[in-house]
């Protein structure tokens, strides 16, 4: 058989081997031929043969964690994410306060406490939009600040209480606009939608970014209107990108009435695990500690109890539903870990793993626990670098344990990596040198190899996901879908080089190379 693409003359990583392939000959959608030597007998009169001139070729990548309906979605609302101070945050809302109509909600993300040396409060949105309803998330995605006018339309009261959520009050007692956890659903469920023609042009323009940093695969953690419009896109020829799709803890008794289970679909589109939330995050404070935070005299928060997870768990797995647990502190990871322990006996019906996401802190004891069990640590490389501060200030010395990629390695773990977009920037190649050179930390131990951190971008995310029969690697039968870099980024751990195309299916959907 002849090859559709001859791609030769420049290292090919075929994710299963250490060594680079010489030449990749495609045909259709599948990988025809990965070998050594001229490979000429793939060469036929329509073989369009790409001399790559010392450009690599890797897997397609795969971001395993990656909410892609909010990363759409914060393409175009109010980022301040770049504001260094509370002033810049003003100017950036006042620049938005002068663009936007008067009946619309003023929506964003992107702050966070050291902006304004502490909590913000409601009286700052209260100044620039007295009439208007807003609501912006955190940096992190676990806070909501909110004005006046938002709580109006919430009927939020001074004595509201959510079990595993935090609404803020002030010195008076007053409600400040900050909600937490749990209780930013009390505000979320006011916000008028999009209609899903919008949210369809917006996840179509967040599939094109995403083709142009390599990624050609990802698990979404996002809820039940983003697993509609993706069958919708699906359906219509658009979807571009393979999609492991979760579902909220909100609806797992539906999934298990109508015996929905992992795997459900096709090679584009398939139902993935119900997502579970253990605890809050580092920043906030929220993140469930066996200690308290340094310099505090809080231990975070379980946003659901051991044994209501336990419940949880069984109920998914014994219908052959796979879970992936929230869990950043190491409290919240240990009571994960027994609730999948006590749960053993029903960890492997489902065909795809089940997964702890974020893996932020452990304890060392814990370290050994995810390969006896065979659960697999799904974990953001970017989060060390953007919460590297934190970390050291308010884990001290138990940052040694934290972002752990090594010592979970080490000890037998499957590492899956995402970007938790938009959290991060989903763009893969700071993922993956952050992983091999955690930039910015004093002590370097918990780096991993390159080629490390590629296989948990590329052939790992298949196996957690029961697909890689199909995808995660460039071996014959397989999937085409193929990154090329400007050059080799093995030996540079990802630095100083670029994505310049992505292939899916065997078809290009980005190409920036003559």
């Amino acid at each position: 058989m002849k090859a559709d693409y001859f791609f030769t003359n420049g290292p090919i990583y075929s994710g299963v081997h250490p060594k680079p392939f010489q030449f990749l000959a495609t045909t259709g959608n599948r990988v025809l031929a990965i070998g050594r030597g001229r490979g000429k007998q793939y060469i036929g009169r329509n073989t369009a043969v790409i001399d790559l001139r010392g450009k690599a070729i890797t897997p397609g990548i795969t971001d395993s964690h990656l909410h892609l309906l909010d990363y759409a979605w914060s393409l175009e609302r109010i980022n301040l994410e770049s504001c260094s101070t509370a002033t810049e945050v003003e100017q950036r809302l006042q620049q938005r306060a002068e663009l936007t109509s008067a009946d619309q909600w003023i929506l964003g993300r992107g702050w966070n406490r050291k902006q304004f040396d502490g909590w913000p409060h409601k009286n700052i949105l209260d100044n620039i939009f007295p009439d208007r309803p807003v609501a912006l998330n955190s940096r992190d995605g676990h806070f909501l600040w909110v004005n006046s006018v938002a709580i109006e339309k919430a009927g939020l009261k001074q004595a509201d209480n959510v079990t595993g959520g935090f609404i803020g009050k002030d010195s008076s007692g007053e409600l400040d606009g900050i909600l937490g956890e749990n209780a930013v659903n009390l505000v979320t469920g006011f916000i008028g939608k999009p209609d899903v023609a919008s949210r369809k042009t917006s996840l179509l323009t967040a599939q094109k970014r995403l083709h142009e940093t390599g990624i050609t695969g990802l698990h979404s953690t996002d809820g039940n209107q983003a697993f509609g419009d993706l069958q919708d896109l699906h359906s219509e020829g658009k979807l571009q990108l393979r999609v492991f799709h979760s579902i909220p803890l909100s609806q797992l008794e539906e999934a298990v009435k109508i015996s929905m289970k992992s795997g459900l679909g096709d090679e584009w589109f398939r139902f993935g695990f119900v997502k579970i939330f253990s605890d809050g995050t580092l920043g906030s404070h929220s993140a469930s500690m066996l200690e308290p935070f340094n310099g505090t005299g809080t231990s975070g928060m379980d946003t659901i109890s051991e044994e209501d997870l336990t419940v949880k768990i069984r109920l998914a797995l014994s219908n052959g539903i796979a879970v992936g647990v929230h869990a950043i502190g190491d409290r919240a990871n240990r009571q994960t870990l027994n609730a999948f322990e006590r749960n053993a006996d029903v960890l492997n019906f489902p065909v795809a793993k089940s997964r702890i996401e974020h893996v932020q802190i452990l304890h060392p004891r814990d370290l050994p626990r995810f390969k006896q069990l065979g659960v697999i640590a799904s974990m953001q490389p970017h989060h060390a670098i953007s919460d590297h501060e934190l970390a050291i200030a308010y884990w001290g010395s138990r940052s040694d344990y934290s972002y752990a990629w090594r010592s979970l390695q080490n000890a037998g773990a499957m590492l899956i990596f995402g970007s938790d977009a938009p959290i991060e920037n989903p763009d893969p190649l700071e993922g993956l040198a952050a992983a091999v050179h955690r930039a910015n930390w004093s002590n370097r131990s918990q780096t991993i190899s390159a080629l490390q951190a590629l296989a948990a971008y590329t052939v790992q995310p298949a196996v957690a996901s029961g697909e890689s029969s199909f995808k995660g690697s460039l071996e014959s039968g397989k999937a085409a879908d193929i990154i090329l870099f400007s050059e080799d980024p093995i030996p540079t751990g990802f630095q100083n080089c670029s994505v310049v195309g992505t292939i899916i299916d065997g078809k290009f959907v980005y190409k920036d190379f003559e």
